[in-house]
């Protein structure tokens, strides 16, 4: 597969994270690859959700192999299991975002002879205060993962799924750094990247129409709405049971893309490092 449009590359920055902890318990969540620059080189970490990982005593995810012409090789992989240790939580409790250091994983790989294809969202393309003011209130969006744990398990491909804003980016929602989307949006999603992506050319909020791409990385899944329901199943012609059940509203919480800047720059910070700023 040739990888060359933004497009092709969103397939390939996600990474399908397996938890598990010690009495059995399994479940399963969205991590996605980041790039930043530092003085000391180029660092890589995968961003995903804390309670993706709390709790869970393992975890592990996948990456394609990549042949000798630097194309990945869709139906092989490599299994990793990285110590749950080694993730770092925003220092902000409330703030769903934890980091899982790269650099060493690839490192060792590299000393093992594998080589992995992957690709990463640059610290660049992370929207910004500023950018934010240009944009409309509504906005078309796409996030990538793996909703219900659904994926193409044989060529190890995440969901790419649509939506659009149902919040203002640029306001926090209910004073938080949030905002709302209006999407399908179900269990295992947890830590899937939101965009926003047009390709060939895009309107403005003051109604120009301007030739080209756009590509903004604004923000991390990390919730869904749920609404109580009552319904009533007749067990005995006299008699009922009245039951209540969660059904998804269709909307995602997403964190803000500088949550995870700020993420990194903690962890960074701890390791005597800074971020060179784009």
């Amino acid at each position: 597969m040739d990888v060359t449009s933004i497009a092709d590359q969103l397939y390939f920055v996600t990474v399908y994270i397996n938890a598990a902890d010690d009495n059995g318990n399994t479940w399963t969540g969205t991590g996605f690859i980041i790039t930043v620059d530092t003085r000391q080189g180029v660092a890589n970490a995968v961003i995903t959700n804390k309670h993706v990982v709390d709790g869970a005593t393992s975890i592990n995810f996948r990456m394609h192999k990549k042949d000798n012409e630097g194309k990945p090789i869709l139906t092989q992989t490599v299994n990793i299991a990285p110590a749950v240790s080694d993730v770092i939580g925003h220092s902000d409790k409330d703030v769903d975002i934890a980091l899982l250091p790269l650099g060493p994983i690839l490192n060792d790989l590299h000393d093992k002879g594998e080589k992995v294809f992957f690709k990463s969202i640059d610290a660049s393309v992370f929207i910004d205060h500023l950018y934010e003011g240009t944009l409309d209130s509504i906005e078309e969006i796409i996030f990538v993962g793996y909703p219900g744990g659904v994926y193409d398990s044989v060529h190890n491909l995440p969901i790419i799924r649509s939506g659009h804003t149902a919040t203002p980016i640029m306001i926090d929602h209910n004073g938080t750094p949030r905002f709302i989307i209006d999407a399908s949006v179900f269990p295992g999603s947890s830590g899937s990247p939101v965009f926003i992506l047009n390709q060939g050319n895009h309107s403005t909020k003051n109604g120009d129409f301007v030739q080209g791409d756009r590509f903004k990385f604004i923000g991390v899944l990390a919730a869904v709405h749920l609404h109580e329901s009552t319904g009533r199943i007749e067990v005995l012609p006299s008699s009922n049971i009245v039951s209540t059940f969660n059904q998804v509203m269709d909307l995602g919480i997403v964190f803000k893309a500088k949550l995870v800047l700020e993420c990194i720059d903690e962890w960074l910070a701890a390791n005597g490092h800074k971020r060179i700023e784009n």
